[in-house]
């Protein structure tokens, strides 16, 4: 429900025309937080899929005169220029979070895997690990 609201009012927001000369202020940035959420989430396929989306809808309304980057005073392609600078910072900073997040994943089952391996083969081998001195692991063999 909180989702539904806040991307109803994100696009609100876009769908608005600015007549100021005034720097953007902090309405292009209210999406980036639903993009990391996406990337911590859904990894890689999910920041991709809500990367592309919001690219796509915003130059439709950026191309139709709509929201924050687009203004009366500017032309469209200064309007495209800011519009492509912002979605390059948003979309690489999302898919870098994506991408640490997944191979931090992928490094957490490799040492899961390596683990149970190392217990197999003491198992097998009839290894006991007892503590030795100062508290550290040795193994009798």
């Amino acid at each position: 429900m909180h989702f539904w609201l806040y991307f109803r009012s994100w696009f609100s927001d876009f769908g608005n025309r600015y007549e100021s000369t005034r720097i953007l202020g902090p309405l292009p940035f209210t999406f980036v937080p639903v993009l990391l959420i996406s990337a911590i989430r859904f990894g890689v396929r999910g920041a991709a899929l809500t990367t592309s989306a919001f690219g796509i809808s915003s130059v439709i309304f950026t191309v139709n005169g709509f929201g924050p980057f687009a203004s009366i005073f500017h032309s469209a392609s200064e309007a495209i220029f800011r519009l492509q600078a912002f979605l390059a910072i948003s979309n690489v900073s999302t898919l870098v979070v994506a991408g640490s997040i997944a191979e931090r994943k992928k490094s957490l089952d490799d040492l899961a895997r390596t683990e149970r391996l190392y217990r197999k083969a003491i198992e097998i081998a009839g290894a006991v690990p007892y503590f030795g001195l100062y508290g550290k692991k040795i193994l009798s063999l």
